[in-house]
């Protein structure tokens, strides 16, 4: 299912944002502010190395699935957190709190908002979808606009969740094939991103006359 290359490169790019260890780290929100620009800055820096090792072996939605998560921690995370930090004032810039709290306020759904973003553009029609897609269905157009309005009626914060879950998932179900034994069943917030795919890979092949696989 081409869903799923999106949910588990946008879980990387939810885990590249996250985790730190937030119980005993105090700071001030400028200085967590720049520790993510320098963190984004110096996971930048090898951008395009996964795009190319899928395009590479012909995976075209693998591959616009990591461009599009790198788009998310490259270009809109540091470009959010530093509006964010530009919209607050000199005393609750300087004023120390736990990373906790930090992320909490601007982290996560500064995160959440390039979740959402990147899920969605990755479907849109102006990006190439129906081109990626049209080895998979015989109506590629209708599958990436049904996936479109499914998405859109998601919160930021559900795709945000499903990335975590993804990340998770994608995780355990390596490990279980490392180790032989049976993979994991999917968290339920994949399960339902899977089964907005079908019912919309189902509806694009219908209206061309034909059956989902």
């Amino acid at each position: 299912m081409p869903l799923i290359y999106n949910i588990m490169t946008l879980g990387l790019f939810v885990v590249a944002v996250g985790g730190a260890n937030a119980q005993e780290v105090r700071a001030t929100p400028d200085q967590f502010f720049s520790a993510f620009a320098q963190r984004h800055e110096t996971q930048c820096k090898q951008r395009g190395e996964l795009e190319r090792r899928y395009l590479h072996r012909g995976e075209l939605v693998a591959a616009y699935a990591a461009k599009s998560a790198e788009v998310s921690l490259c270009d809109c995370m540091p470009q959010g957190l530093s509006a964010l930090q530009k919209s607050l004032s000199k005393t609750t810039r300087e004023t120390p709190v736990p990373l906790t709290e930090f992320a909490q306020k601007y982290l996560i759904p500064t995160s959440a908002r390039c979740s959402a973003e990147g899920l969605h553009a990755s479907y849109s029609l102006s990006e190439g979808c129906a081109q990626r897609h049209k080895s998979q269905f015989a109506n590629p157009e209708g599958f990436c606009q049904c996936m479109q309005s499914a998405i859109s009626a998601l919160s930021d914060m559900e795709v945000y969740q499903s990335g975590q879950e993804g990340a998770d998932f994608s995780e355990a179900y390596q490990k279980a094939k490392r180790e032989g034994v049976p993979p994991p069943d999917p968290p339920e917030a994949l399960k339902k991103l899977q089964a907005m795919g079908e019912r919309c890979a189902s509806t694009a092949n219908r209206a061309s006359g034909l059956t989902t696989p």
